[in-house]
């Protein structure tokens, strides 16, 4: 479903933590790795089940010196959830936590090499649903966020305080009757921010503290308010499957009017094998407080940037086979308002910027299964090979110097991936990556701007991950370019070479 904030679509992630083990009440996994650049991580998950009640917990931590200067980090997550589910309904809770702190090499400008950075986040999201043919659920979230940003390490001068929370409810209904599967739904989101610098400005007695930082202040807010309505429905009929929705919205930041994001997607299955499919949506995308407001020695914000909207259709077709698996799929996004970071010239600050873009690509995905094809006893595992391309063209905008990031794309990516077995439970994954990015990053010279601008060009990397695979624990190794290779990619960040981790994982 199109909407707001669902410009380039929808991802749900589903952590290994919260799958459920039939086939006992508790397991526990973990992994602790180790290499290269004094890099350590170590993760744990555990799962319990009883009667209708469903319980995981996952936590991890990393820190690493950094293959490059100034790209150390540490920081670590944790998440739990409960579940229950009834025979009327379902219940679900779920509570997280992140924490990293970071050396952020040239992030927003490549004038100043020593940016740091440090954020947390905090969610608990809830969810109810019922069961029957008229099947109701309602959710609410919570996420607050803190960001601590300094543009030299150790230095107050260009340093940000941030501090956002997101407020979310919804409630939806589906039925499923002899025409389909019809869906409908509310959904309200309050978005509000403190900062040193994002917003507006705040009187002096209505300034707020900064949490374990004396003497600074949040002197900026701002706030807005996000409702929306949606109606959905899927219809299956023989081999074809169709599914309309149209979502109504509403923004108090924008002009307080309702925009209307219609969707459709068409497929057919002529066959077991084959799945041919079509696709139309309309989305949007507002700009960030970032992208609004945020104001520094390398960057300007830009209070009169309008929503992000996109039309996008997409065709494709999909082959499944047990030895061979293939997928083909093209798209064309026509967007408006589209958001970027632009230099003028070559010792401009960084500007958010909007302009009109036309978006082409193709992507296609196969992948071999020898041990089905050439049976077991041979040591081919699977061949997988991907490839998508790229293309876009700025139909309207401003003349500039460098793009940050919408003109900085990858043109062409060649994924091959090869994993075999070695020798008895020893088994290899080889990778081969080639990419040409557009754009070109800019050249400084003691550490001072100059006209040059040098093309990103192609680049080949070659990587292997080595897997001894017992019952209830791997030990495994990740060499990551083998070749050594070394280039300049986005934000002027040199990429490290060789790199080497290893660590051992269990499963009980």
């Amino acid at each position: 479903m199109a909407g707001s904030q669902a410009f380039s679509g929808a991802i749900n992630v589903i952590t290994r933590g919260t799958q459920t083990h039939r086939d006992k009440p508790m397991s526990w996994q973990g992994r602790v790795e180790g290499g290269s650049y004094a890099t350590v991580r170590g993760e744990m998950r555990t799962d319990w089940q009883h009667k209708g009640w469903f319980a995981s917990a996952s936590g991890s931590y990393q820190r690493s010196d950094g293959a490059v200067s100034n790209s150390d980090f540490k920081g670590g997550k944790g998440y739990g959830r409960v579940a229950y589910a009834a025979p009327a309904f379902d219940a679900d809770l779920q509570l997280g936590a992140t924490a990293n702190d970071f050396g952020a090499n040239t992030f927003y400008a490549a004038a100043y090499p020593n940016q740091w950075e440090a954020t947390r986040r905090y969610l608990i999201a809830a969810r109810v649903a019922t069961k029957g043919r008229i099947a109701l659920s309602g959710q609410a979230s919570w996420l607050r966020s803190t960001d601590h940003f300094q543009l030299t390490r150790g230095s107050s001068a260009g340093e940000n305080f941030h501090r956002t929370d997101v407020l979310g409810v919804g409630v939806n209904a589906h039925t499923r009757w002899t025409g389909g599967t019809t869906t409908l739904g509310v959904d309200l989101r309050e978005e509000d921010i403190y900062s040193t610098n994002l917003g507006y400005p705040l009187p002096d007695n209505g300034m707020v503290g900064v949490p374990g930082h004396a003497g600074k202040l949040y002197t900026h807010q701002a706030d807005r308010t996000n409702f929306s309505c949606f109606a959905e429905h899927n219809v299956v009929w023989r081999q074809f499957s169709l599914s309309l929705g149209v979502m109504a919205e509403r923004n108090s930041a924008v002009d307080g009017q309702f925009r209307f994001y219609p969707g459709a997607d068409l497929s057919y299955r002529p066959n077991h094998f084959w799945r041919i499919y079509a696709s139309f949506n309309r989305s949007m995308r507002l700009p960030s407080f970032t992208d609004l407001w945020y104001k520094s020695p390398t960057q300007q914000g830009n209070a009169g940037l309008r929503p992000e909207e996109c039309t996008a259709v997409s065709v494709g077709a999909d082959f499944t086979h047990r030895v061979l698996s293939l997928k083909l799929k093209g798209h064309y996004q026509r967007g408006t308002n589209m958001i970027d970071w632009i230099m003028r010239s070559p010792n401009d600050i960084y500007h958010a910027a909007s302009f009109s873009l036309d978006n082409f690509g193709l992507g296609l995905d196969a992948r071999c299964h020898f041990d089905a094809w050439l049976g077991t006893r041979q040591p081919l595992q699977q061949l997988t090979v991907s490839y998508a391309w790229l293309h876009q063209n700025r139909r309207k905008g401003e003349a500039y110097f460098k793009s940050n990031y919408a003109m900085e794309y990858l043109r062409h990516k060649l994924v091959v991936q090869l994993s075999h077995r070695i020798v008895s439970k020893l088994n290899a994954q080889w990778s081969l990556r080639l990419q040409q990015r557009e754009g070109a990053w800019q050249v400084f010279e003691g550490g001072k701007p100059t006209a040059e601008l040098r093309p990103y060009g192609t680049q080949a990397l070659l990587d292997c991950k080595l897997n001894w695979q017992e019952k209830h624990w791997a030990v495994f190794a990740d060499l990551s370019n083998l070749t050594n290779h070394r280039y300049v990619d986005l934000a002027n960040v040199k990429q490290p070479g060789f790199l080497l981790l290893g660590g051992v994982s269990f499963n009980l």
